[in-house]
């Protein structure tokens, strides 16, 4: 899926807290992972845009948005976007991805020889492909905000 970006105006539709995880014990032990992401649905030009991010999400009615995410069945999911008006923004961690990727296909290289480096170079594989969907969607967003707001906007 090609990365969209959209801006404009917005009229907020929905906020919402996303909370995702699981908790498990045994031997009267409790362990567990929970974590929560701030989503907020707005309409942007006649679209529908959903933007997710653990910090808080700052938008207002009418503020000027510019998000880069991809096309689902409901709208676009962003978690890449600006605020032009209140001077936020998100930032995908792109550099994070590619260390990982570079750590898990060298792993992969390593263990190659017993079967389970298959594993680690296709997963590595796959992070270093997110990893670059990030980059792009960073500098797509960076282009952007580098562009001065229409006449009248904000």
């Amino acid at each position: 899926m090609a990365l969209e970006l959209v801006q404009g105006p917005v009229k907020i539709f929905e906020r919402d807290v996303e909370t995702r995880g699981h908790i498990s014990s045994s031997g009267g032990r409790v362990q567990g992972q929970i974590n929560s992401f701030r989503a907020v649905t707005l309409d942007m030009g006649g679209q529908v845009v959903t933007l997710r991010h653990q910090d808080p999400i700052v938008v207002a009615d009418g503020d000027w948005v510019v998000a880069v995410g991809t096309r689902k069945s409901n709208g676009i999911h962003s978690s890449v976007f600006a605020n032009r008006n209140r001077q936020t923004r998100t930032h995908a961690p792109a550099t994070l991805m590619f260390v990982l990727a570079g750590i898990l296909i060298l792993l992969g290289i390593m263990t190659l020889i017993f079967l389970i480096g298959v594993f680690f170079l296709a997963f590595g594989g796959l992070v270093l492909f997110q990893g670059n969907r990030m980059r792009q969607a960073n500098a797509m967003l960076d282009e952007a905000l580098s562009r001065p707001l229409p006449a009248g906007a904000g």
